[in-house]
């Protein structure tokens, strides 16, 4: 007996803020993604829709995250649970912060 009710796939929200909503143009963005995708297949996912992100997430020299960049799982940030690696799950939101300057 196969199990058809079984999603294959899950609709992820990211919240963009600052630059980064700038670049896309709105704030939300919806990525249909395979089940048990992790953050780091979101963002690849967002860098191919909008390219022009890449430069402003990654540091190309060291092919990571820049390290200001703050992402929040539903409020959380992601540091908590596996960074990058951290697994997703159906109508989550995903938020993109970029770094904060006081004064």
């Amino acid at each position: 007996m196969t199990r058809n009710s079984e999603k294959t796939s899950m609709s992820i929200t990211v919240r963009l803020f600052g630059p980064f909503k700038q670049v896309v143009g709105e704030r939300d963005v919806i990525f249909n993604l395979k089940t048990g995708s992790t953050v780091s297949q979101l963002l690849t996912e967002l860098i191919t829709k909008y390219p022009s992100l890449k430069d402003l997430l990654f540091d190309i020299k060291k092919l990571e995250l820049y390290d200001y960049i703050v992402i929040l799982k539903d409020g959380r940030n992601i540091k908590i649970y596996d960074n990058l690696e951290t697994k997703l799950s159906d109508n989550e939101v995903i938020a993109i912060f970029p770094p904060v300057a006081g004064g």
